[in-house]
Formats: structure tokens, sequence, C-alpha cells
């Protein structure tokens, strides 16, 4: 089985196949946004319960600049 199949659709007969964009789409963010989708940068819970993040942007991103990443 795929990620796709498991994870993303909760389906483990979705193919490939079967993809259709105008409803798969929707129903992917329906099922793994809560998980997956950045939506909410307060991170006050995260950093109370102790939490420490490491973050890694490399230099040579020709559409994100490193330095969009520090500010």
């Amino acid at each position: 089985m795929s990620f796709w199949q498991v994870w993303g659709f909760d389906d483990p007969q979705w193919s490939w196949w079967d993809l259709d964009l105008s409803m798969d789409i929707q129903r992917l963010d329906d099922c793994i946004a809560d998980t997956v989708n950045a939506m909410n940068a307060d991170l006050s819970r995260f950093k109370a319960a102790g939490g420490k993040m490491l973050h890694y942007h490399g230099l040579s991103d020709p559409v994100v600049l490193a330095l969009d990443s520090i500010t």
C-alpha cells in the first residue's frame, strides 16, 4: 500500500488511475490538512511543553530565499 492510500485518502482501494483533481484534492485536504497544513504560526503550546525546533534552509533555493526563513 502507498502513502496516498493509507494516510492521504484513508482508502486502500484508491489508485492513481482513479485520480480526479476536481474531487480528490479537496478530499485529500479534508483528510490530512489538520496534520500537514501550516495555517497557524502560534507555537506557544509547543514552547510551553518544552519543545525545541531545529530548522534548516538551504542557501541555493531559487524560489524561497534563506533570509525569508529567518525574518
